[in-house]
C-alpha cells in the first residue's frame, strides 16, 4: 500500500513538471508568445573555430559530444562574452541500441549549452572538455567560437 502511494506521488510530480515545461513562455518585448527565436546550432566536429554573426534575440546551441561517466564534461572557459547570456545547459544520454534496450552505461552522450544574443559586441566563447578536479592538467579538448551580435 505505501509503495503504490509513493509511486503515485511520483507520476503525479513528473506529470506536474512535464506539464509546466510544455507551457508557452509569456509574452516579452511585444514579441509573440508563440514566436520561437531563431536558433544556430553548432557542433564541434564541424563548427571549432568558426567566427559567426547572430541578430540579437537569436539563440546558439552548442551541441557536443561528451561522456559524464568518465568525469569529464564542458564548461564555458573564462568570461562568457558580453554579448551572451547562458539560457540552459544539460546533458542528453544515447540512445539505447536497439529499441526497447536499456541505457547504455559509459556510453558517450551529447551536452548541449544555449546561449542568447543579448547585445550588440563581438568576443570569443570557448568552451573546454575536462575533470572539473585536474585544474592544473590542460583541457582534452577545446571548443571555440568567436560571436559577433549585430
Amino acid at each position: 500500500m505505501r509503495w503504490g502511494l509513493v509511486a503515485a506521488s511520483l507520476f503525479l510530480a513528473a506529470v506536474v513538471i512535464w506539464g509546466i515545461g510544455g507551457m508557452p513562455a509569456a509574452n516579452h518585448g511585444g514579441r509573440s508568445a508563440s514566436a520561437a527565436p531563431a536558433t544556430l546550432t553548432l557542433t564541434s566536429e564541424k563548427d571549432d573555430g568558426r567566427t559567426i554573426s547572430l541578430a540579437l534575440g537569436t539563440l546558439l546551441n552548442a551541441d557536443l559530444a561528451s561522456n559524464p561517466t568518465t568525469g569529464f564534461q564542458w564548461s564555458v572557459a573564462g568570461a562568457l562574452p558580453s554579448c551572451l547570456e547562458l539560457v540552459s545547459t544539460h546533458g542528453v544520454a544515447p540512445a539505447p541500441a536497439k529499441p526497447g534496450g536499456h541505457d547504455l552505461v559509459g556510453a558517450p552522450g551529447r551536452q548541449i549549452f544555449t546561449f542568447r544574443a543579448v547585445r550588440q559586441g563581438t568576443g570569443a566563447l570557448r568552451l573546454e572538455y575536462r575533470r572539473s578536479w585536474e585544474k592544473e592538467t590542460p583541457p582534452a579538448k577545446i571548443f571555440t567560437v568567436t560571436v559577433g551580435v549585430e
